[in-house]
């Protein structure tokens, strides 16, 4: 079998023999150099060397001849030619150029003949002969030898300078040749094991496809391989996994899993926080916006616990305003339920991101505020300039005059009391999460209320108030409690007249505490029950007349609905009642 590691193993050798032939080819341009380098020193150099000895020898005979034949000394003459002859041929064997060598083995023979024959001389002639047989005829035959073998020296300097060259040459161009061989057996093995890798990882390749084609859900891919080896395993028991997950999921639970799977990806799809929890109220599923806002948020006025709790109680309204913190910035959100029931009854508790709407809500609170305070400014004037008028001031007014003053006068007042309740709207809207619940008692609202409400002064209206004994503290916003009853007022005093009473009363239940405004005016017609606490309703009496209510009743049914209480009209009593929770010890 051709397994995986023997054909890794068949690339290990692949890159081996490239460096060794490599390594080899190096080694016999070295040797090429080398040899070129022992050529120079043995042909040229050591001739220099021997013949710059025969030299030295030579000229050390010649003077030893010298002094024999000019002086009275004794010398042997023929044993000193025998021993430089000796290290003259041997000296000259090696000598390339022929022709030199014969001019040479020509003068030294006569050198040596003119020194056999001084010795005749000197012994038969004496010393005068044979130091002018020397002068004439020994020492022109030495500078004939010894001009030779200078020559021999200068030839053997020129072919060692031009063996030098050439050396160089040789060794330039073999590095060049080494260098584009290594270049071409390095891109000629790395081109081999490209191909050889390739060839290789082909299957590996075609099963990270497989598996990437498998994780988007196809189930359909197979993987091919002819190998007989490791990989062709491992196609093998791919393709088996595969027919085991095909008859996985067309078996009814790969179907139900199948649906779970799209069931989480449409919960994760879903941008707005959700989970889904059981009767228990433990949470059994989230998506990342829920886990993002209610689970990663570090703010530690978040309690989970209480938020399920309060979600499970509201209903879904666009009153049940959530308000948390994420990184430093408010979020608000609107909880809906949904009941599910399977084996068990499980909640889906979704919450609705309106962010984007209080953040409009806030810019619009502003608008409003900058807007009435504008309108508000000239309305005050006008009312002191009438006031003015009503006081004689600016002269006397006769009666049509202050009625039309009068009508002027409560005009402006309505329309600074809307422009009052448009403010208080827009706050309630913009702050729904922001109210100042705490205990308080309903007596003392009742009694600032009745204070504060100076618009019967001149209308001839007595107003009172009624309330059971030991009533208990409420949980409530005293400032917006307040707005409540004097909105109420408002309402009854449109359909009032001189002689009329105002009568608030209070008395309690188990839970709540009920605050009822009475008035022995116009009741409101039966056909206006369902529109009675929208905004700027119209209102009829028993006497046919339409009055306006402007915000009155909607601020005010908005303001008890954010206090957990509630709110109604009575026609018999021609009375509106409204209700606060109790106070249980906690604020």
């Amino acid at each position: 079998m051709k397994t995986l590691s023997s054909r890794i193993k068949f690339i290990y050798l692949i890159l081996l023999l490239i460096l060794i032939l490599v390594s080899s080819f190096s080694i016999l341009n070295l040797w090429r150099i080398n040899n070129g380098l022992n050529k120079f020193m043995n042909n040229n150099y050591h001739n220099i060397s021997r013949i710059s000895e025969l030299k030295f020898k030579l000229e050390d005979l010649n003077r030893k001849v010298f002094l024999y034949s000019h002086s009275d000394k004794n010398f042997n003459i023929s044993d000193a030619i025998n021993e430089y002859t000796e290290g003259f041929y041997g000296g000259t064997n090696n000598i390339d150029d022929k022709d030199i060598a014969e001019n040479l083995n020509r003068d030294y023979k006569a050198y040596v003949n003119y020194l056999m024959q001084i010795e005749i001389i000197r012994n038969k002639y004496g010393q005068n002969e044979s130091s002018k047989y020397f002068n004439d005829n020994v020492q022109k035959a030495f500078y004939s030898l010894d001009k030779n073998l200078d020559y021999l020296i200068i030839s053997n300097e020129a072919s060692m300078f031009e063996s030098k060259s050439s050396l160089y040459k040789t060794l330039s161009n073999s590095s060049v040749i080494i260098l584009i061989f290594s270049i071409i057996i390095i891109l000629g093995g790395f081109l081999i094991c490209s191909y050889m890798l390739k060839k290789f990882l082909a299957p590996v390749n075609s099963l990270i496809t497989n598996i990437a084609s498998i994780k988007e859900g196809n189930f359909d891919v197979e993987f091919q391989s002819n190998w007989n080896n490791e990989m062709g395993i491992i196609a093998k028991e791919f393709n088996e996994m595969l027919s085991r997950i095909r008859t996985y999921e067309e078996s009814s639970y790969g179907k139900l899993t199948k649906e779970k799977d799209r069931f989480l990806a449409i919960i994760e799809s879903i941008k707005d926080p959700l989970c889904i929890i059981n009767k228990n109220k433990t949470i059994l599923l989230y998506n990342q916006a829920f886990k993002n806002i209610f689970i990663l948020n570090q703010d530690k006025d978040i309690d989970l616990s209480s938020i399920i709790d309060s979600s499970l109680k509201k209903d879904d309204s666009a009153d049940n305003i959530m308000k948390t913190t994420l990184n430093k910035n408010n979020h608000y959100f609107i909880p809906h339920k949904s009941l599910m029931t399977l084996d068990e009854k499980y909640f889906i508790l979704t919450f609705q991101d309106i962010t984007p709407i209080k953040q409009a809500e806030g810019l619009k609170s502003q608008f409003i505020s900058t807007i009435s305070h504008e309108i508000k400014t000239p309305l005050t004037s006008m009312l002191i300039g009438i006031s003015l008028l009503k006081d004689s001031s600016a002269g006397i007014i006769t009666k049509p005059g202050m009625n039309t003053l009068n009508n002027m006068e409560e005009d402006i007042e309505s329309l600074s009391e809307l422009i009052t309740n448009m403010l208080h709207m827009s706050k309630i809207e913009y702050e729904k999460s922001r109210l100042c619940l705490k205990e308080c008692s309903i007596i003392g609202i009742i009694e600032n209320s009745i204070r504060d409400y100076d618009k019967l002064n001149s209308r001839e209206i007595n107003l009172y108030y009624e309330a059971d004994e030991d009533l208990p503290k409420i949980i409530g916003d005293e400032e917006k409690l307040e707005w409540v009853i004097h909105n109420l007022l408002d309402v009854h005093l449109k359909f009032a007249k001189a002689g009329d009473e105002f009568c608030i009363s209070a008395y309690k239940d188990l839970e709540k505490v009920f605050i009822s405004i009475k008035s022995t005016g116009i009741n409101i017609e039966n056909n206006y029950f369902n529109d009675i606490f929208g905004e700027f309703s119209q209102l009829q009496g028993r006497d046919f007349e339409f009055r306006a209510s402007g915000l009155s009743l909607s601020l005010s049914k908005k303001i008890i609905k954010l206090q957990n209480g509630d709110i109604f009209y009575e026609k018999f009593t021609n009375s509106f009642t409204f209700s606060v929770p109790i106070s249980q010890g906690k604020e």
